[in-house]
């Protein structure tokens, strides 16, 4: 446990990267699946055009997520290029 505490507090770097990692990949998977679920718009015409609205909403907020957390990123990197 000592030299877990003592990872994070010598390299809390490290600790950001892989936490915008994980929350970019839900965003990700969040993306994927409005996306996928809205291809079903495409490939059958005949359906309802706002049946599927929740799936581009859902789309669209990960795409939203994606570019967030690529900005906070790209924010946090140049604030450390900065200082460091």
């Amino acid at each position: 446990m000592t030299a877990l505490l003592t990872a994070i507090a010598t390299h809390p770097v490290q600790d950001i990267e892989v936490l915008l990692s994980l929350l970019a990949a839900l965003a990700f998977i969040t993306f994927l699946r409005g996306f996928l679920t809205g291809m079903q718009q495409i490939i059958q015409i005949n359906m309802d055009a706002e049946h599927l609205a929740h799936a581009r909403t859902r789309a669209m907020w990960g795409m939203m997520l994606l570019w967030i957390f690529f900005g906070v990123w790209e924010v946090f990197r140049f604030i450390l290029g900065a200082i460091v």
